[in-house]
């Protein structure tokens, strides 16, 4: 896996949802504001998955100021824990020709895991760090994530991870 295969996605980062991770939030929004910047310098795609915007807010304004320099980023609403089912996330990535994700959001143990499952069922490789997804209730486990994809316990352990295979 490099930076020329991956998409990153950012998954439920609502403020709706963001309200129930208390004092972990700030550290969270750091670390994917320093992974939105990758993306922007790098010209690495983004897509924003929001489980329904209408009733639930949109993705944090902090980020989504940031998310507006990346070149390539598209918000994609989604009615299910997985951003794969009824969405047009698949023909997205296809568009982007990106087979490795980078997942980042909220609800780690349910719509991170459910969409990194669904993306593993279609033969994506998936990847993600400890510091960018979260547990609303902070009883964040990462055994799943570390025996089915490329996990570090920073982001900035994934960038030198990916930029070694470059």
């Amino acid at each position: 896996m490099n930076t020329d295969d991956i998409a990153v996605l950012l998954i439920d980062m609502q403020e709706e949802f963001t309200g129930y991770i208390g004092d972990r939030l700030n550290g969270l929004i750091e670390a994917q504001l320093g992974v939105i910047k990758y993306c922007s310098d790098k010209d690495i795609p983004l897509v924003i998955l929001e489980y329904d915007p209408s009733s639930y807010a949109t993705t944090e304004p902090v980020l989504k100021k940031s998310i507006s320099r990346v070149p390539r980023h598209t918000f994609i609403g989604k009615d299910s824990r997985s951003g794969f089912v009824r969405t047009n996330l698949d023909e997205v990535l296809y568009d982007f020709n990106r087979f490795h994700l980078y997942l980042m959001g909220i609800y780690a143990n349910q719509c991170v895991r459910a969409t990194a499952q669904s993306a593993i069922e279609k033969g994506y490789g998936i990847a993600t760090s400890g510091d960018v997804i979260s547990e609303v209730n902070g009883k964040l486990f990462t055994t799943w994530f570390e025996e089915n994809g490329l996990f570090t316990r920073t982001y900035k352990g994934m960038i030198k991870t990916l930029e070694k295979s470059l």
